[in-house]
């Protein structure tokens, strides 16, 4: 039974039992039991609802303090916009949108009212229909870098795809967080710039209180690791890739030799050799060349007899070790077979032990060949047997020549050749030939071309495989065996110096405990490279460790050959032997140094600890980078536990003195040998030769020679060894002991004399070894084998040798020298200098060594004379070298060679050959080819110091012309060196360049890029392209010498550049996470800080970091640096300010802001700091005294820029910039803000003053420089009397009389009223800026004007009084010109009574007051004036003692005040009949009183003592003066402020209330007559000054604004920095748009009025385009001119499209479409644009085509038909792409038809629209298909922003400027993505043989269709917008960028 059916028995049996229970109970208890029953219930019910009211209580008290999940949104939202530093809070619903107020500070007070809010959003959101809110928002004017959206589960459709076109299309930059409160399942996006969490957790906390990091966009990728968010299953690490590829590259600038031994027997095969000499090899060296490779022969047999050759096997055989190749050419002759060789016991001889006795020369050779390349000697080697037959025709008397020596020698021979053919060498036998006779005693053959052809086939197919084919992965590893090869070398050389040895790897045990570097140092020819070499051996043994620790070694030489000095090589092999150590997956080797750098640091943090690691690096001081300059930023700053860096540098090296100074390093020094050690070398060195020198007590040898003074060092000791074992003879070892110099120096030139009397045959040999010591870089082998055959052949000439003998011999020398010769003279020499120990033969014979060079220079260059002839040839030979061919065309020219010609020309004094050279295209194109562009310009300018007398005439271009062309386009030809000749062939046609650039491409061969319209480009440029970068620029700084420039960027590269060529010499790889700001300091320093807190130091003429501080816990915002550099001041998001000292690296002093701060800087003197913050405010600073001077707050968004004015009349003024763009002028003193203007529609960037702070420069987001008056004042209008000599004003008064002084001034509306001395008076309207009348009167000086209101009622005066030398006042009112103008004023009255001269008027409501020179005041009614001018005054008050100088009515008009010449000040009654003196201040002023004031607020006076006075007239007290140092001569006044002009001609405004001068404006150089206030004025900061000069002139001002000089336009990006240049008007600033521009401060360019190109259009006929600019504008071209322009629109043209009869269809950001008509001149030269039709849209339409019908796509993607109505809208439009579909390109397909190509989520798509015309509906004739990449993952790494197709191809284009195609006829399969551009594809094209790719990066690309290999680029001012094909003319297209510029380009196969 089951448990529940057991249960419900249960039940029933228990009802029943009850039932029989009640039964048997009576009825009184039933009754009972019922009502207690009863009562019991309702006593339960009462209890029930107690408990529910309590319950329900409870509920609503947690339901009012739980918040819901709008209250937990509104709080993030909030918390989210406190952090950000500008942030903007919006509601959003489907339709509509609406900007949140927040209305407290607290955050808490703010959620409950943004609640209401979001309520009372809700009821108007429900009502307005409004589909634009966000794109008001997220539009290009506004940059956001964070878009945040906060939502419970769901994002709506209009939202996500406008946030999502703003990230693709305006700000790819922009990173967009989702944050989903309830917890939601998320899609994994591809995008990286998305983050989306979903729930509300600890992490999300997290992220919102990182304050506003603009870091974070670029570490999106590592926000798991940050955040702690798991990484989702099945996911792969993030693989670092390089995308930033230049197609083409440039040309590879290091150039390889391949040697090719040549073995054969002697007498037998001189035809064989001369003829592979003489034909073969040359060939193989031109094909050669074209792959940088030099094919050098060794043929060791020419010249030499067999006999000699018996003493050169050794020779031979040490040749046949330094060779890659061997050709074999074998007869029936054995040859003569030598003494078995004694050679030095190296693995390289090794198989000499096993092989048998008597081998032939020949047989050793192919046998040493064979064991040098045991595995690929097959490939390597080549044999030729010849026809055995061939001795049946020699002569018998030569027979023996060629016939086999013996039956012995026949076998032998037999034997070899069976070897060879066994070992699978490719041989050829039998080559024919025949006999050729004797020549010069020695038998020839002949006919031997097809054994010619077959060597040089044969050795040109292995070249290619070898040397051509696969270079890098040679190169890599050949590296790293030259560097294993080097290493034991050197350990096979070391001998002494145990204890040393010991002590040093104890040093590095000490270390590597901690982790830390050591520096071996040592002064030259100590040992270093030997001993570092031995240290290696031991650290990796352990032999000389006490513990016997044995460690992992890394041993890196320089010495290892001359490519082993660039750090870049260093890095290559750290980074593979790191690799090996680890075992890790092969992944792909970083390519860039900026990768190397970063594996390399990353891999020796994740070194195990187990076993200890040590990078020995020697010669550390000796690395340099690509450009040749020294480079240290490699080594890292802090080592793990365990790894210990070893370098070598010598004493005196600057980065041993910078490394010495670092924390954790210790140095080891060498110093001299001790005497055990000197011997110790000395018997092994001789030892390891079996030979020895005598220690007997009779005969100690040894003793002599280590005794001798230079016996200290190792190399002497080597030299001395090298010499005894060589030329001492047993017999005469004691002499040539004795005879030994004591020095190395000395040492050095007895070997040389040596050298040279061995070989007094070769008479040119001193020279040649002459050009061998003055060349810098040292020669090859085969370079001095040349100069010294050339030499010789000029020695034996008589006289001066002339450069073009010198040249010709050089070319082609008429001698030859034995090469066995020439070889026993290199290996003499490499005894001197030192051996190439890897026998690379890149390597150079070059004089390393200090002492050896100075050696050489003694022995060699005695006389000047002997200098400037070595320099002389060795230019010959640079020259013929980099000119093989003989032509001076340079074209396959080695880069060394190019590089070092002219500076040898010039040591030379061949000025005028130096002339011609760079006035050579041919020679301009090869140093641009290799790089050398910097070189060269630095070569013109040494050219123009060396040159004084003028070159000769004879010269084949104009040096200036060359020049010219260099410097215009240095930026181009530095990036892309390709583009030389296509520079030159688009230069204007009568220039040399394109002439030059003409000449080749006519001959053909040559493909360029031609721009049509370059003539009709006649637009100035307003901006010079100095350099662009891979990378966005942060911060630019110029050193304090101005030769160079320094640009950080975002990636934490460093540009060096110099200023005077504009390119780039150095870059360094910062350690940080990117620039933020750099500084110049002291002594060529440079100060850097980065985005993570960090602040590194330095040294960058030594390319070294020489500090690393951990100044900041966030992100370093700004620096500044004080005058004498020696403090350091930075800002930060930690809220921090800091002061540094830049000698010691410490902090010396701190301030702890309330808000993170952005900007700072130093004020002239040095004494404060201000700092610009988030929250607006700006702080000042006293850091000296660590005090607060002032808040000065004012900004209501964040202050993004600071700059003090460094004028000494202006030094307390300080300028901000804020993030709204506003710009303030503070007061520093006052804490006030004096002027506040807006200077750019987003943030003000950077602020800096120019031209000593007379200029203040802008720059701001907005692309743009504004450049205004470095102080307050600016010019509204000028008045003056003679037009031409005034400078062009803002606005100009017209006058036409002559120049007399402007005495004073007064202002009625747009009347402007000017007296002028003995010129009577003149009337300008203010607002036109014309001159409306003159009085007819001359002869009387007006010294005072006054317009008068005579009525109570009048609102505006009618009557002009002026008054003047004349003594009389004279009162004018208006008369009307004809038909109602203005036409001035006439005469209405004149009277006086005074018998001085007027000099002041003033007026009341009752009187006119008149002061006059003859000490009176006379008041006229101005009742009674009004209706007889000629009324006696109502009284004369007299008083004065002097000539009363200016008046001035009180406020209520009851009271007069007056001063005057006496220094007196009176106040008279005039409210009382009569009116009488009511208080006389005697002695007011030491001087005239010029002037007085009496407002509301106070009364003041001034006077030619320079004083200005603030009186209080009731106590007849000065309360406040104010001194100038020149007289003031006039005074106004407008509330808080005193204006007065003073007799040097400036003007001044003080705060009266303060006495704190607020502007300084040098008005003038002469007298300010009068100043006076445009009346009517109610805003102070609006406040106009009139005033008036003493050379006629009248101004009006505004004091408290600044003056706008000019717009600079040319960037395509926000700017982030600008720098001045010393000594000259320009300034350098670096933008967002990845490029460094110079501008010229002084050019008033005019700003660009047509705003970037929008779109173009072809016509289908008459080669017409029609263009559009985002002003509005269009513009129409036929044949590259303009034909006609239109001003369309006052906003964006976003589309163009051609119909039917001449129209073009147009549309705006407005919403209508316009349709113009095309209407022809009589002569059909120009044409108009009539407008004939315009049809209303409800979207923005982005792009038209026409088919059939106008159809327009909108800004949301939606299809339209333009000209359909409103009741069939639905049928006339396409919604399946609406919000889903970005829309990349629409194609016409044919004349009712239309493709389009977009982008969904990563995805391409496809649709068709079909159109039958207007009658018929379109919206079912849409079709679309999803292209699905075939690698997902590459699908995810960028946004794709291009797409175009044509029939079955489709192209694509992504954000980081990757191109990739479909493969047909398989339409979803694709290529991968390859990178074609460094920044965004913009638009691609497609014609029948080309695609056509435009970028942001500024370049245009052609690929070819088929083979998808680029075949031609152009290079354009801005971003490539646009591009449009002919459709006339496919090879034709035009181009439109960012910069307003078109280019009309064509390209032909």
């Amino acid at each position: 039974m089951g448990e529940e059916e057991e249960k419900q028995q249960q039940e029933e049996m228990g009802e029943e039992e009850k039932q029989e229970e009640e039964e048997e109970m009576g009825e009184e208890e039933k009754q009972e039991e019922e009502e207690e029953e009863k009562q019991d219930e309702n006593e339960e019910e009462d209890r029930e609802k107690e408990e529910g009211k309590k319950q329900k209580k409870k509920e609503d008290r947690d339901d009012k303090f739980t918040p819901s999940v709008l209250d937990v949104a509104v709080l993030l939202s909030l918390m989210i916009g406190s952090s950000a530093e500008d942030s903007q809070l919006y509601f959003i619903d489907d339709r509509y949108g609406e900007e949140v107020k927040l209305k407290s500070a607290v955050l808490l007070d703010n959620v409950r009212s943004v609640v209401k809010q979001i309520k009372a959003f809700n009821k108007k959101s429900a009502k307005k229909e409004e589909t634009i809110f966000l794109n008001r928002v997220l539009n290009k004017k506004s940059k956001v870098d964070n878009i945040i959206i906060v939502t419970q589960s769901w994002i709506p459709l209009y939202v996500e795809w406008t946030t999502n076109f703003y990230r693709k299309e305006i700000n790819n930059k922009a990173l967009l967080i989702n944050l989903f409160l309830s917890e939601r399942y998320i899609e994994k996006s591809p995008d990286r710039n998305l983050v989306q969490l979903s729930g509300f957790s600890e992490q999300i906390l997290r992220f919102i209180g990182e304050r506003g990091s603009s870091r974070l966009l670029d570490h999106v990728e590592h926000l798991d690791k940050v955040y702690n968010i798991p990484p989702p299953e099945g996911a792969k690490d993030p693989q670092t890739t390089n995308t930033v590829i230049s197609i083409p590259a440039s040309p590879k600038l290091r150039w390889r030799g391949v040697r090719v031994f040549i073995s054969s027997t002697f007498r037998d095969m001189h035809a064989e050799r001369d003829i592979l000499v003489r034909s073969v090899f040359p060939e193989l060296r031109r094909r050669a060349a074209q792959h940088c490779l030099y094919l050098q022969e060794v043929e060791l047999r020419w010249g030499v007899t067999e006999e000699e050759s018996e003493r050169a096997t050794e020779l031979c055989l040490s040749e046949v070790c330094r060779s890659q190749m061997l050709v074999g050419i074998l007869g029936e002759r054995y040859g003569l077979v030598p003494p078995r060789p004694v050679l030095p016991d190296l693995p390289q001889y090794s198989w000499l032990s096993s092989a048998p006795a008597g081998l032939s020369i020949t047989e050793m050779e192919i046998r040493q060949f064979r064991a040098l390349y045991p595995d690929t000697a097959h490939q390597r080697m080549f044999c030729y047997f010849r026809d055995p037959n061939i001795i049946k025709s020699v002569p018998v008397a030569w027979r023996a020549d060629f016939a086999p020596e013996s039956k012995e020698a026949e076998s032998k021979m037999a034997s070899l050749k069976r070897s060879i053919q066994a070992r699978g060498v490719k041989v050829t036998e039998s080559y024919p030939c025949e006999w050729g006779g004797v020549i010069d005693g020695k038998p020839y053959l002949k006919n031997l071309e097809d054994f010619g052809k077959a060597v040089r086939e044969d050795l040109w197919a292995a070249v290619v495989q070898q040397f051509v084919e696969n270079v890098d992965q040679a190169e890599a590893a050949s590296d790293v065996m030259e560097q294993e090869v080097h290493q034991g070398a050197l350990q096979r050389r070391f001998f002494g110096r145990a204890k040393l040895l010991s002590g040093a790897v104890e040093m590095v045990e000490q270390v590597q405990a901690k982790g830390g570097m050591m520096v071996v140092e040592g002064a030259p020819g100590e040992g270093k490279t030997v001993f570092m070499a031995a240290l290696a051996d031991a650290l990796r043994t352990g032999v000389k460790s006490r513990r016997n620790r044995v460690c992992e070694v890394i041993a890196y030489s320089t010495a290892a050959s001359q490519s082993a000095r660039s750090v870049e090589n260093l890095l290559r092999c750290l980074v593979r032997w790191l690799r090996k150590m680890k075992d890790a997956e092969e992944s792909p080797f970083p390519l860039s140094y900026k990768d190397l750098l970063s594996e390399f640091h990353s891999s020796l943090s994740d070194i195990k600890k187990n076993r200890p690691l040590v990078l020995l690096v020697d010669g550390m001081d000796l690395l340099q980078d690509g450009r040749g300059h020294l480079n240290s930023d490699w080594i890292p700053q802090q080592l793990p536990q365990g790894v210990c860096l070893v370098g070598s540098s010598t004493s005196n090296s600057a980065l041993l003195q910078i490394l010495a100074k670092k924390k954790g390093t210790l140095l080891f020094t060498l110093g001299h040998l001790t005497m055990s050690d000197r011997k110790e070398i000395v018997r092994e060195g001789l030892d390891a030769f079996g030979k020895k020198l005598s220690d007997s007590a009779f005969n100690n040898q040894l003793q002599t020679l280590t005794m001798k003074k230079g016996a200290v060092s190792p190399l002497y000791l080597h030299l001395a060894c090298e010499d005894l074992r060589n030329f001492a003879s047993f017999d005469k070892l004691k002499e040539s002991l004795h005879s030994l110099p004591e020095s190395v120096s000395q040492l050095v030139q007895y070997s040389l004399d040596r050298l040279c009397s061995l070989y007094r045959c070769l008479l040119g040999l001193r020279w040649a070894l002459a050009a061998l010591t003055v060349s810098t870089t040292g020669l090859r082998e085969r370079d001095l084998y040349s100069v010294l055959n050339t030499c010789n052949d000029l020695f034996s000439q008589d006289g001066q040798v002339t450069w073009h003998e010198v040249l010709c011999l050089s070319r082609k020398p008429k001698g030859r020298i034995p090469m066995a010769t020439f070889t026993c003279i290199v290996q003499s020499l490499q005894s001197l200098i030192g051996p190439s120990h890897c026998h690379d033969t890149d390597d150079l014979l070059t004089l390393n060594n200090p002492e050896v060079r100075r050696a050489f220079e003694d022995f060699l260059l005695p006389a000047e004379s002997d200098r400037t002839r070595a320099h002389l040839m060795l230019a010959a030979h640079l020259w013929a070298r980099a000119d093989s061919q003989g032509t001076d065309t340079f074209l396959h020219s080695e880069a060394d060679s190019v590089m070092h010609l002219p500076s040898h020309l010039i040591q030379s004094d061949q000025l005028e050959v130096l002339h011609s050279l760079l006035s050579s295209y041919y020679f301009l194109y090869a140093n641009v080819r290799h790089g050398l562009l910097h070189h060269l310009l630095e070569t013109c300018r040494l050219y123009d110091n060396k040159q004084k007398s003028s070159p000769s005439s004879g010269c084949q271009y104009d040096l200036q012309d060359c020049r010219s062309f260099l410097r215009r386009h240095a930026t181009v030809l530095s990036s892309w060196p390709a583009l030389f000749i296509q520079q030159a062939l688009n230069e204007p046609p009568a220039t040399s360049a394109h002439i030059w650039a003409q000449g080749l491409v006519g001959k053909g061969g040559v493909r360029v890029v031609e721009q049509l319209n370059r003539d009709k480009q006649i637009v100035q440029e307003a901006s010079e392209l100095v350099s662009t970068f891979l990378s966005e620029p942060t911060c630019v700084v110029a050193s304090l010498d101005g030769e160079l420039m320094v640009v950080g960027n975002t990636q934490g590269t460093l540009h060096v550049i110099n200023t005077q060529t504009g390119q780039e010499v150095k870059s360094l790889m910062s350690s940080c996470d990117g620039i933020s700001s750099c500084v110049f300091l002291m002594d060529g320093r440079l100060a850097t800080t980065s985005f993570n807190g960090r602040i590194e130091i330095w040294d960058i003429g030594n390319g070294c970091r020489t500090a690393l501080i951990d100044g900041h816990t966030n992100a370093i915002t700004a620096s500044d640096i004080t005058a004498d550099r020696k403090h350091l001041a930075t800002v930060s998001l930690d809220f921090m300010l800091k002061v540094w000292s830049t000698s010691r690296g410490c902090e010396v002093a701190a301030y702890p802001s309330t808000s993170p701060m952005n900007c700072v800087t130093f004020d002239p003197e040095c004494r404060l700091l201000a700092a610009g913050c988030w929250n607006g405010d700006v702080i000042v600073w006293n850091w000296l005294q660590n005090k607060t001077q002032t808040s000065l707050s004012g900004h209501q968004r964040s202050v993004r820029s600071l700059s003090f004015s460094p004028s000494s009349s202006s030094s307390s003024m300080l300028c901000s910039g804020s993030v709204s763009g506003e710009v303030r002028v503070w007061s520093v003193p006052t804490s006030t803000c004096v002027g506040c203007f807006q200077a750019h529609c987003g943030p003000t960037e950077v602020l800096t003053f120019l031209d000593k702070g007379n200029m203040l420069l802008s720059a701001g987001s907005d692309h743009t420089l504004q450049l205004w008056s470095g102080g307050l004042g600016r010019t509204v209008a000028v008045l003056k009397s003679d037009e031409r000599e005034q400078e062009p004003p803002v606005k100009k008064l017209k006058s036409v009389t002559s120049e007399t002084a402007a005495l004073c001034v007064a202002v009625n509306g747009d009347d402007v009223a000017v007296g002028y001395h003995v010129d009577g008076i003149k009337l300008f309207s203010l607002n036109s800026g014309d001159e409306i009348w003159a009085s007819k009167f001359v002869g009387v000086s007006t010294l005072c004007l006054l317009w008068v209101a005579v009525g109570a009622k009048q609102t505006a005066p009618e009557l002009l009084v002026s008054a003047g030398g004349d003594k009389r006042l004279r009162v004018w009112k208006r008369k009307e010109g004809e038909e109602g103008t203005l036409g001035g004023l006439t005469e209405f009255g004149m009277f006086g009574v005074q018998p001085g001269v007027i000099l002041a008027l003033a007026q009341n409501s009752t009187y006119l007051a008149a002061a006059s020179d003859t000490f009176t005041i006379a008041l006229w009614l101005l009742s009674s004036l009004a209706l007889d001018p000629c009324v006696e005054p109502q009284v004369l008050l007299r008083g004065h003692n002097g000539g009363v100088t200016c008046l001035a009515f009180s406020p209520d008009g009851g009271a007069l005040l007056s001063g005057g010449k006496d220094q007196a000040l009176m106040v008279w009654d005039v409210s009382s009949s009569p009116a009488v003196l009511s208080k006389s201040l005697l002695h007011s002023h030491r001087d005239w009183i010029t002037g007085c004031v009496w407002t509301a607020d106070c009364v003041l006076s001034s006077s030619n003592d320079g004083r200005l006075c603030l009186w209080d007239l009731e106590a007849g007290q000065c309360l406040r003066e104010i001194t100038w140092t020149s007289p003031l001569t006039s005074v106004c006044c407008l509330g808080q402020y005193v204006i007065a002009g003073c007799a040097e001609g400036t003007l001044h405004v003080w705060n009266w209330e303060t006495s704190i001068e607020i502007c300084h404006i040098t008005a003038h150089k002469q007298r300010i007559h009068h100043c006076a206030v445009l009346p009517n004025t109610v805003n102070t900061e609006e406040m106009s000054v009139f005033t008036a000069y003493d050379d006629g002139t009248v101004q009006l001002w505004k004091p408290l604004q600044v003056e706008h000089f000019g717009t600079f336009q040319g960037h395509s990006g926000a700017i982030h920095g600008v720098v001045r240049k010393e000594g000259a008007d320009e300034f350098l600033t670096v933008s967002e748009d990845c490029s460094l521009r110079c501008w010229t401060s002084t050019a008033k360019s005019p700003p660009s009025l047509r705003g970037h190109v929008t779109a173009l259009c072809f016509s289908q006929r008459d080669d017409l385009l029609l263009a559009g600019y985002a002003s509005g504008l269009l513009e129409l071209w036929q044949h590259t001119t303009v034909v006609g322009q239109k001003q369309a629109s006052d906003g964006i043209i976003t589309a163009i499209c051609t119909m039917p009869d001449d129209q073009f269809a147009v549309s705006y950001m407005k919403l209508c479409v316009d349709v113009w008509k095309l209407v022809w001149n009589h002569q059909h030269s120009t044409a108009s644009l009539v407008k004939i039709t315009t049809y209303t849209v409800t979207e923005p339409m982005v792009r038209l085509i026409y088919c059939t019908i106008l159809i327009g796509v909108s800004n949301t993607e939606t299809i339209h038909d333009i000209s359909c109505n409103d009741k069939n809208m639905w049928t006339k439009t396409i919604l399946s792409w609406t919000h889903s579909v970005r829309i990349l390109g629409v194609i016409r397909g044919d004349e009712k038809s239309m493709w389009l190509a977009g982008e969904a989520k990563g995805k391409v798509m496809i649709g068709f629209v079909f159109a039958m015309g207007p009658q018929n509906d379109f919206y079912s004739s849409f079709g679309e298909m999803t292209l699905n990449e075939d690698d997902k993952e590459e699908a995810k790494e960028s946004l794709i922003t291009a797409v175009t197709l044509d029939k079955d191809s489709v192209v694509c284009g992504d954000m980081k400027g990757n191109l990739w195609f479909n493969l047909p006829p398989e339409v979803s399969s694709w290529s991968s993505r390859k990178p074609a551009h460094s920044d965004r594809i913009s638009v691609l094209r497609v014609t029948n043989s080309t695609i056509i790719s435009g970028s942001y990066d500024r370049t245009v690309k052609m690929w070819d269709r088929n083979t998808k290999k680029q075949v031609g680029m152009f290079v354009c001012s801005g971003p490539v917008l646009v591009v449009e094909v002919n459709p006339e003319k496919p090879y034709e297209f035009v181009c439109g960028d960012g910069q307003g510029k078109l280019y009309f380009l064509s390209w032909k196969e």
